[in-house]
């Protein structure tokens, strides 16, 4: 399987899963170490890939559903325009008072 390489080179293969007639895979694929994960949908008996390029995953896996009309992932909602992605930190404090 041919997979586009990242600009520094390093890419992995990060999912591989077929539906369960076999006609049709998604398989992610992450670069330069990253967590974040890309997915893309391929014919097996054209190996070519379809349109359905998945972006901002990150810690997923993908399940096809039995008739294989469809899978099942999660993703990040992709950031606005001018921000990074990053993590939210949230502080809480235990409460002062007392009864």
């Amino acid at each position: 399987m041919r997979i586009r390489s990242h600009r520094d080179g390093t890419v992995a293969l990060s999912i591989l899963a077929f539906a369960e007639d076999g006609k049709t895979l998604v398989y992610g694929t992450s670069g330069s170490g990253s967590d974040w994960q890309e997915f893309r949908v391929r014919d097996v008996a054209t190996k070519q890939d379809r349109t359905d390029h998945l972006k901002w995953i990150k810690f997923s896996s993908a399940a096809w559903t039995q008739d294989g009309a469809g899978f099942f992932y999660s993703r990040y909602p992709e950031p606005a325009a001018g921000t990074t992605r990053c993590s939210k930190s949230i502080t809480t404090r235990r409460s002062t008072t007392t009864n």
